[in-house]
């Protein structure tokens, strides 16, 4: 199960005093697992629901807490009706959690259960609710920014590229505008809109093939560009080259990407459905439910990739040092957000662990990074502070290394977009990452840009 949650991020001093302000521990994610079944159209939670309340905390991570400080939390939540500013920060604090804390396969397990207990609890004269959905809603603006804040602004995207487009349905897009001639005829006679539709209406029939029929002159010339995936479908017999089916969803999700949340919701349902009706096997709704994730993921990614280059809200350090040198700084606990002074190996409120210092030191120039923080390190960093001379084959972003507080390591993870993938001690890294051990080395590929990771103890 631990596989399913990524590792987790340092808190950040905004996020340890937002916890702080609830009256929560910061990091103490499980607390906030039920705040969007708070609701009018859902039957207000009693006691008897925080059994499963502490369910659903479980699929968000985050530091163990004793179970009375949620339940704290939750009662104070239902004892007074003044709750909009808790419920705002606690709404931000679960959406930042939920898009960059949690892997995808988690996040979809928390909105499913989620989704389940607020039907259950749905009020008597409520319409239908769809907690996830509502909560998928307040949450997409997060997929786009990279330091946390209660008010993330939605992201503005280009449409797809026409030229791409136009490269997948091929060279007789042009077709499309053998229609042009007959349009500006009946404008220019100003023909009446009935006789209009009546054209319109015989042309939509024309690029329906028809396999028991001889076909219209035009048909092959006017099927739209949607229609070019179905011809194999229609007419097994015809030669056709559809565009590759990844290559399409990707282009389709980036054109959903641009829309708003509703209105891309409303036509991922409606192509839902019209999966399910296509089917005729009995899995057909999960079968339907499967692609729809498919494209969700897609547009999450094209969000995800419209983020800043910076990760945290608060300066990102990386000292470039001289071999063997040490030095000592205030570090913020990830569990309890006490600062603690310079050289103590533990929280001296809350006896957590420091991680240790981290060291990078390239293998090709012998020259060193110290990291204080997390960060993210690409071509920049090879070339103007380790002088190493593949620095071309990193991308801008390679990967970032951040600090795992509550277990007091270190982890590197990949990031998206790269044309040379991370290696770390010869093997690819998943997505998820994984533990920096003292000794180990990061790589582009297997053989370029080499780091040694060098652990310090404090």
């Amino acid at each position: 199960m631990s596989g399913d949650h990524q590792p987790t991020r340092t808190l950040t001093r905004v996020q340890a005093n937002e916890f702080r302000t609830l009256g929560l521990t910061p990091g103490h994610w499980a607390a906030l697992s039920p705040v969007p079944l708070f609701r009018e159209d859902l039957r207000q939670p009693d006691r008897a629901a925080f059994a499963s309340f502490h369910t659903l905390g479980t699929l968000l991570g985050g530091v163990a807490k004793p179970r009375a400080e949620a339940e704290r939390f939750w009662t104070g939540l239902l004892a007074t009706d003044e709750v909009e500013d808790e419920l705002e920060i606690a709404y931000a604090l679960l959406g930042w959690h939920l898009v960059h804390d949690l892997t995808r396969k988690r996040r979809e397990e928390y909105l499913n259960l989620l989704d389940r207990a607020g039907r259950g609890r749905k009020a008597a004269n409520a319409r239908a609710v769809n907690v996830a959905r509502d909560v998928r809603r307040w949450i997409d603006p997060y997929f786009a920014v990279a330091e946390y804040t209660r008010d993330p602004q939605p992201i503005t995207l280009d449409p797809p590229d026409s030229a791409e487009v136009g490269r997948l349905l091929g060279p007789n897009l042009w077709k499309q505008f053998l229609t042009a001639p007959l349009a500006a005829a009946l404008a220019e006679r100003r023909t009446q809109p009935e006789a209009v539709h009546g054209i319109v209406s015989r042309l939509s029939a024309v690029t329906e093939p028809d396999p028991f029929a001889s076909p219209h002159p035009l048909e092959r010339h006017l099927t739209p560009g949607w229609l070019v995936p179905f011809e194999r479908l229609i007419d097994p017999t015809r030669p056709s080259a559809p565009p590759p089916t990844d290559d399409a969803i990707r282009i389709a999700a980036r054109g959903l990407a641009t829309l708003e949340f509703d209105e891309r919701e409303t036509i991922l349902t409606s192509i839902g459905n019209m999966i399910r009706e296509a089917v005729p096997d009995a899995d057909r709704a999960a079968f339907a439910s499967q692609w729809i994730d498919r494209v969700r993921e897609e547009i999450e990614t094209v969000l995800i990739d419209c983020r800043p280059k910076t990760t945290s809200a608060e300066p990102i350090e990386a000292t470039l040092v001289a071999p063997g040198t040490a030095t000592a700084v205030i570090w913020q606990c990830g569990h309890c957000g006490i600062e603690n002074p310079p050289g103590t190996a533990q929280c001296i409120v809350c006896g957590n662990p420091c991680p240790p210092r981290l060291v990078l030191r390239s293998e090709a120039t012998g020259q060193e990074v110290q990291l204080q923080t997390g960060l993210r390190i690409g071509k920049a960093l090879f070339r103007h502070r380790l002088n190493d001379p593949d620095a071309e084959f990193a991308a801008e972003a390679q990967f970032e290394v951040v600090r795992n507080e509550i277990a007091a390591a270190w982890i590197v993870r990949p990031l998206p977009g790269v044309w040379n993938p991370t290696y770390y001690n010869g093997t690819p890294l998943g997505p998820d990452g994984i533990q920096l051990e003292d000794g180990g080395v990061i790589s582009i590929g297997q053989h370029r840009l080499k780091l040694r990771v060098l652990l310090k103890p404090h």
